[in-house]
């Protein structure tokens, strides 16, 4: 066989180039491959060729579809070969699909072998990117490779991955490529509005911000990194920094219009680059560019003070509790909603479901589509008052680390629902990423980062209406996040307690009146225990204690001047003592007893 393949190749005028020797080496390790009639060898811009092969016997046709509609049609007869050019020159990814014509004989070489001949023999090289180049003056196969490879690419980079197949064919079909030379300057920070989302195809990019000739905010881009999504989400188009190309460049770019239309119409998407603001705003001196370059508009003055009824989605979807899951997801995905009210035979609302929900309990864990949709519903449901301000519907999903919320009128009937994403699409950034944040964070370190970015978000509420006691609150509500995360620190570091315990805050935070500069006021009250045990679990608790203390000391809050914290022994006791304390407080008439 491997003579007859030989002798076959030798009669090519490429193959009869190369030497004796070479190709000899090259056909040991050809291989043959039979097809019948009608066989479809490779798609238009989805299958990736890991080999080359050469037409012995028979007939390829090679063809490009657009709706339904055959275009750049050809054939291919025994001794042409495919697969070069699209190994060579675009990643693999075959531009037009293949099939055979009628019964096909080939000759298959090894993607490395047909490389290694390619490095070795620059004749045999360009005998293939001639043959490109001449297809790339025609426009046609020139927009038929652009959109070949941005179907492929894009396919596997995230968030555009997360999209159903038709709607990254639509995107494929509105998407151009550009290319720039290095040091050229795309964008400068706050000035030329930004009107494509631009993705880097091949090559490298810098973006930084820069004052008084200084440079900051520096990051460095490459392939599959994007630039201008947020720009375009949440900052009417302006650049937050600058762009500088640093090495000859290809970006995809995609309309406005068509990324702004995706991100209304997949929360998914639109997340991935709201999640990726939420966690920059971490960073103080991005937050500081953000809060002067953010400008509200005048009418949003009072967002936090303005009633839920006004930026709530009234649109409810909803199906009964017994529909199979997959029906429910279909009836969301009709709708386009990322949510869906359970109905209990066609009476009240009992439960929601969310695409949280189908990611989490459903796919993550191949539970049956076609149990019931109330299997994996969210039950009871948390609710507001369509009356309630902005900042109230803020806290709650704060304090419960949710994204939506019921809205109920003032009958008591569900009327609509909230969500993260409506607040974030009327106010352009949102306090709620830090609780978020706080949840994720997996050392002190992270949690003490994270505090330091209370300031600012402080300062954007004052300057969007939120109330006194609207902050306060908030400020409460950052601070129970940090001292659930960092009992869960100690909790790890030592082992569960030995016994049942509750850690008291008191004060400010206490009162949920809490402000900026603030000190620790807290106590521990642990189950009663027999004697000979007690000396352990004091032992466990004033350990526990004085972990928290001081890791709160680090996040900002000071260590009480009074010595009311945990870390005292005096406020470290078993039930029965402060039992004792509380009925000699109440005995007692001193000022002391009062505090």
């Amino acid at each position: 066989m491997q003579d007859q393949i030989h002798q076959f190749l030798s009669n090519l005028p490429l193959f009869s180039k190369l030497p004796k020797n070479e190709l000899a080496l090259l056909v040991d390790d050809v291989s043959v491959e039979m097809f019948p009639k009608n066989t479809i060898l490779s798609v238009q811009g989805r299958t990736k060729l890991e080999s080359v092969h050469i037409i012995k016997d028979g007939s390829l046709e090679q063809f490009y579809e657009t709706d339904g509609k055959r275009g750049l049609s050809g054939s291919l007869k025994p001794g042409d070969c495919f697969g070069g050019v699209s190994i060579l020159m675009n990643a693999g990814i075959s531009v037009r699909t293949v099939k055979t014509a009628d019964k096909a004989t080939l000759y298959t070489i090894p993607q490395n072998a047909f490389l290694e001949i390619c490095r070795r023999h620059k004749f045999f090289y360009e005998f293939f990117a001639t043959r490109f180049r001449a297809h790339m003056s025609n426009e046609s196969y020139a927009s038929v490779v652009a959109s070949g490879q941005a179907l492929h690419f894009l396919s596997q980079l995230v968030p555009f991955s997360f999209l159903p197949e038709e709607e990254i064919n639509r995107i494929v079909d509105a998407i151009k490529m550009v290319h720039y030379p290095r040091n050229h300057v795309l964008f400068v920070q706050g000035r030329l509005k930004v009107e494509h989302l631009y993705i880097i195809q091949k090559g490298a990019a810098e973006r930084y911000y820069e004052e008084k000739n200084k440079k900051t905010l520096r990051g460095m881009l490459g392939e599959g990194d994007m630039y201008g999504g947020i720009s375009l989400l949440l900052n009417n188009g302006l650049p937050i920094r600058t762009l500088r190309v640093t090495e000859d460049s290809h970006f995809f770019i995609l309309p406005q219009n068509i990324f702004l239309d995706i991100c209304k119409r997949h929360e998914v998407f639109s997340e991935f680059f709201t999640d990726t603001f939420g966690k920059r705003m971490l960073d103080r001196s991005y937050a500081e560019i953000i809060s002067s370059n953010f400008r509200p508009p005048e009418d949003a003055a009072q967002f936090f003070n303005q009633p839920v009824a006004n930026i709530y989605n009234e649109q409810l979807v909803f199906c009964d509790q017994n529909l199979p899951i997959q029906a429910a997801a279909a009836v969301m995905s009709e709708h386009n909603s990322s949510s869906i009210f359970i109905q209990k035979s066609g009476t009240d609302f009992v439960g929601l479901v969310t695409d949280n929900d189908l990611r989490k309990k459903v796919i993550a864990t191949g539970f049956d589509i076609l149990k019931p949709v109330s299997e994996i519903m969210s039950s009871p449901l948390f609710t507001i008052s369509s009356n309630a301000l902005v900042f109230e519907a803020l806290i709650e999903m704060m304090q419960k680390n949710i994204k939506h919320l019921v809205v109920k009128d003032t009958h008591d009937q569900v009327v609509g629902v909230i969500t993260n994403r409506d607040m974030l699409k009327a106010q352009g950034q949102s306090p709620v990423f830090i609780v978020r944040e706080i949840a994720g964070a997996k050392f002190i370190n992270h949690i003490v980062q994270i505090r330091g970015q209370v300031p600012r978000l402080v300062h954007t509420l004052i300057n969007t209406g939120a109330k006194a006691q609207h902050i306060t609150r908030f400020l409460t509500t950052v601070s129970d996040a940090i001292l659930q995360k960092v009992i869960g620190f100690a909790l790890d570091e030592m082992g569960p307690a030995p016994v049942k315990f509750a850690f008291l805050v008191m004060g400010s935070e206490g009162r949920q009146e809490q402000t900026l500069k603030t000190d620790q006021d807290n106590a521990i009250i642990f189950e009663d225990v027999p004697s000979k045990s007690q000396k352990e679990v004091i032992k466990y608790f004033s350990k526990f204690a004085e972990r928290i203390c001081k890791w709160l000391d680090q996040a900002g809050y000071a260590l009480c001047k009074g010595d009311v914290m945990a870390m005292n022994p005096m406020w470290c006791q078993p039930l029965a003592t402060w039992k004792k304390y509380f009925s000699e407080w109440i005995h007692t008439a001193e000022p002391e007893a009062l505090l």
